[in-house]
């Protein structure tokens, strides 16, 4: 239970942050696709930022505990598979 108002009150105070900033706007979506409004290319990369600095302080903390599952492993190895072949397609004449 305690996780998930950890997780509760992240994603509140997170569409905070990206109501104060605007960027859930039509216009600054569209703007940032046209490449004319650069709000959202400027602030994705913080929040980025700010999102792997929490999971090195919680991992510090001991409050998360990373761990690559076995499913994971398998659908990495399944898409690298299908880019070979998908590249491998390509590079024939």
């Amino acid at each position: 239970m305690k996780e998930q108002l950890y997780g509760l009150i992240t994603g509140i105070l997170f569409g905070f942050l990206l109501q104060r900033a605007q960027v859930v706007r039509y216009d600054k979506q569209l703007g940032a696709l046209r490449l004319c409004d650069m709000t959202i290319v400027k602030f994705m990369p913080s929040t980025i930022l700010v999102g792997m600095l929490g999971v090195y302080l919680l991992l510090d903390l001991g409050l998360a505990k990373l761990s690559i599952k076995a499913t994971v492993r398998k659908n990495m190895g399944s898409g690298l598979n299908i880019q070979q072949g998908r590249f491998s397609l390509q590079s024939q004449p």
